[in-house]
């Protein structure tokens, strides 16, 4: 009878087990580092929940072999693409980051975003491999889930006839994003490229940041439907638009931290699980590191990230840089390069406090008791591993969501903005900034307070994607909290109409009344003169 009873216990384990297991596909193309942990992240955790999880990963930039975005989950990489021209665009953009545009060339720049056109081509390559696509039918995927900075993914999700679909921030929601899903995005409270200073910010600032948001939703649109020309090329003009793929997504998942982001209008099927990959375990220094990090000294790590290669980036930065090290002999400075950068191992012979290296456990370093400051660019997965281990932070900013970042943090007091530009004009303000942040405890104060927030949160972010994503799959999606909005033009939500139409009807009685009033007159002169 024991047996029996243990049988029975096994298959009514396994039903449950299998009731409860989703296939999804993960759309993890390797446009970057950054985003292939992102993504990767997530698949892991639905891995780790029960879920067939696969990663699929279209090669842009030749990674696949080169890195491991997640261990349970079933990885696809696709190579052999024709990516020589996304990889040379990618490396343009580390010798491009230190270009200075002007306001105007950014509004008025009718110029097609070649970043945007050569993933577009490479998509239609993925799209367009008929062999490649029936291997994916036949997998017959329960959900999709793929990222905001391109469509792609939600076309393929179409193509694959896969019904439930999560749409995922990398960062905090971009104005495009934001505005796709009818979210209210005052221009005067979110930063969008530049920083809003001052609360309120002045009206030169909110100006400016008014017309960057519009020019941005116009080249956004614009790359949205050189996407819909491609996709209806290949599979007819009825295809749908891949925004509206994107916006009617079961839920969206925000890989933010909502105590890092400055609050504002959401939705009720916008969750925020930033944070991921990160809570679980801490990462362990290896032998090298130890000996650095326990060496005595207080540490300041320094990381740029792997967009802005310290290879090709203006050779006074790394120069000012080491010399800004000598001011803080009691200190060890690890700093971050690329590999190729002979340069930096030059400029660092002979001073004692400084360790170059291409390579640093990022995680492990910045749990350290030792360490005291971190100088970032700001990007969302290094802010997030500061926040995580309360680490205080300086902020330079060189593209993309990285200048909103920056304020973000900024405004809650636990790091100092800097420009990325002082660091070639005016090494003497970063200079200002480290003194700050070693020797004022309000920082250390604030990010210690946060990282007790973000630790002791009612949910963490691996809970609240489980759970949602098992609500929605398990319910069939949830229509319940879709926006209204979704299904109205751009007129219509603003109440342009209205709008036109209430300014028309004054201007016309003006009008009539002017004339009336004319003719009157005319006619009053005319009595006279007889």
């Amino acid at each position: 009878s024991k047996m029996i009873i243990r049988i029975i216990t096994f298959l009514a384990v396994t039903l449950c087990y299998t009731v409860s297991s989703h296939k999804i596909l993960v759309f993890s193309p390797t446009a970057s580092t950054s985003h292939m942990i992102s993504q990767g992240r997530i698949a892991e955790e639905l891995a780790n929940a029960g879920h067939d999880v696969v990663n699929f990963e279209p090669d842009f930039l030749d990674l696949t072999d080169k890195f491991v975005p997640c261990k349970k989950c079933r990885r696809w990489p696709v190579t052999g693409l024709n990516n020589k021209l996304y990889k040379d665009i990618q490396n343009e953009m580390s010798g491009n980051v230190f270009q200075k545009s002007s306001l105007w060339s950014k509004i008025f720049n009718s110029n097609r975003d070649e970043h945007q056109d050569e993933y577009n081509n490479l998509c239609e390559e993925i799209v367009t491999n008929k062999e490649l696509i029936e291997k994916l039918k036949a997998e017959k995927f329960d959900a999709y889930f793929g990222e905001q900075i391109h469509l792609c993914g939600m076309g393929l999700a179409h193509i694959l006839g896969i019904k439930h679909r999560f749409w995922v921030a990398s960062c905090t929601m971009s104005v495009s994003m934001r505005h796709s899903l009818g979210i209210p995005t005052p221009s005067s409270l979110l930063p969008f490229m530049s920083t809003l200073d001052g609360t309120p910010a002045s009206f030169w600032q909110r100006a400016k940041n008014f017309v960057l948001q519009i020019a941005h939703i116009r080249d956004e649109y614009r790359d949205v439907e050189w996407t819909n020309q491609m996709f209806r090329r290949h599979f007819g003009q009825d295809f749908p638009s891949v925004d509206y793929i994107a916006k009617t997504s079961d839920a969206v998942f925000v890989s933010t931290d909502e105590l890092l982001e400055i609050q504002s209008p959401t939705l009720s099927n916008v969750f925020h699980i930033g944070g991921l990959g990160i809570f679980n375990k801490e990462a362990k220094l290896d032998e090298e590191f130890s000996k650095v990090m326990n060496n005595g000294s207080d540490v300041v790590l320094f990381s740029l990230g792997t967009i802005a290669n310290t290879t090709n980036i203006p050779p006074s930065i790394m120069e000012n840089l080491m010399r800004i090290t000598q001011k803080f002999k009691d200190y060890k400075f690890i700093i971050k390069v690329d590999k190729y950068d002979t340069r930096s191992y030059q400029l660092s012979k002979g001073l004692d406090n400084v360790l170059v290296t291409d390579w640093v456990p990022q995680t492990a370093i910045l749990a350290h008791p030792k360490l005291r400051a971190f100088i970032t660019h700001a990007g969302y997965n290094s802010l997030m591993e500061a926040a995580h281990a309360g680490v205080p932070v300086i902020l330079i900013p060189f593209m993309f969501d990285q200048p909103r970042n920056g304020r973000h943090v900024a405004k809650k007091g636990w790091g100092i903005l800097r420009d990325k530009f002082q660091l070639i004009d005016d090494p003497d303000s970063i200079e200002e900034a480290v003194r700050e942040i070693l020797h004022n405890p309000k920082y250390q104060e604030k990010a210690s307070r946060l990282r007790k927030l973000m630790r002791s949160k009612p949910q963490n972010a691996s809970e609240r994607l489980i759970k949602i994503t098992n609500w929605v799959l398990e319910n069939d999606g949830v229509e319940e909290l879709q926006y209204e909005g979704k299904h109205m033009d751009f007129f219509t939500y603003y109440n342009l109409d209205i709008i036109i139409v209430a300014a028309i009807i004054p201007t016309l009685i003006f009008i009539v009344l002017r004339i009336s009033n004319i003719t009157v007159a005319v006619k009053s002169t005319k009595s006279k003169k007889e």
